[in-house]
């Protein structure tokens, strides 16, 4: 038997749809000063990871220095993941994959500069990413969001972007990495090859979760012409338990 997937709140998944299509139109619309004119690198348009990647590694290619408590919990989570249950994956319920883990997601997204923010439009759950440039800065909230506080600035032709405030609801990784709300992230961003790559250099620092802080590394691919697709989360868990229940 198929069970039809119910969305309780259809008004309200509209209007999320709304309002990205809104916020984007108004950053493609008004950047009067473009990236050239500030004298930094333009990193607009669309990108797509040039490799997909499960798990999240060093720069030499080895998992990240967990401490004792913290491995044992990864353990648990790898063993569970890989039986099949997926259930213990955040992004099963609909949370949001936080960062770096978004990331890492082999979706596309679209970045939109302007000289004061940067913008990243995912297709991954249509999340949108902050980052707040040239001494702007990100609204208070009483509850840490999924995707933290990033502020960035120019180092060179290098952006960098410092990322806090991330709360420990997520996963670092699509095998079950585990961190604490004292997740710290700084990116350096920079193009690559005449601008076909993106470079994204991630040192994550948890004293709380790691013996020391590391870097990983993840490369895009430039891609002209792609569009970013709409992505319903509820739709796609939906659709996933209807053909269970088949």
């Amino acid at each position: 038997m198929i069970v039809k997937a119910f969305d309780p709140a259809p008004e309200r998944t509209a209007l999320m749809r709304l309002a990205i299509r809104v916020t984007a139109g108004f950053f493609l619309g008004a950047m009067t000063v473009t990236a050239a004119t500030a004298g930094v690198p333009d990193l607009t348009g669309t990108w797509k990871p040039a490799a997909g990647q499960e798990e999240i590694r060093t720069l030499d290619g080895k998992p990240p220095p967990l401490l004792p408590a913290a491995l044992d919990v990864y353990r648990r989570h790898l063993q569970l993941l890989k039986s099949g249950d997926r259930k213990l994956d955040p992004v099963s319920r609909c949370i949001p994959p936080g960062v770096p883990r978004i990331m890492y997601e082999n979706r596309p997204f679209e970045i939109v500069q302007r000289p004061d923010l940067v913008v990243l439009l995912f297709e991954y759950q249509r999340l949108v990413r902050h980052i707040y440039v040239g001494g702007s800065h990100p609204p208070d909230v009483a509850v840490p969001p999924y995707l933290g506080h990033s502020i960035g600035h120019w180092d060179g032709n290098t952006l960098v972007v410092d990322t806090v405030d991330l709360n420990d609801e997520t996963f670092l990784d699509a095998a079950g990495m585990p961190h604490s709300d004292a997740l710290h992230i700084v990116e350096r961003l920079r193009l690559l090859d005449g601008g076909r790559h993106l470079e994204d250099v991630f040192t994550v620092d948890d004293p709380k979760t790691f013996v020391r802080s590391w870097q990983a590394r993840r490369i895009y691919d430039r891609k002209p012409g792609m569009s970013i697709r709409e992505d319903a989360c509820l739709d796609r868990e939906h659709r996933a338990t209807s053909l269970e229940d088949e």
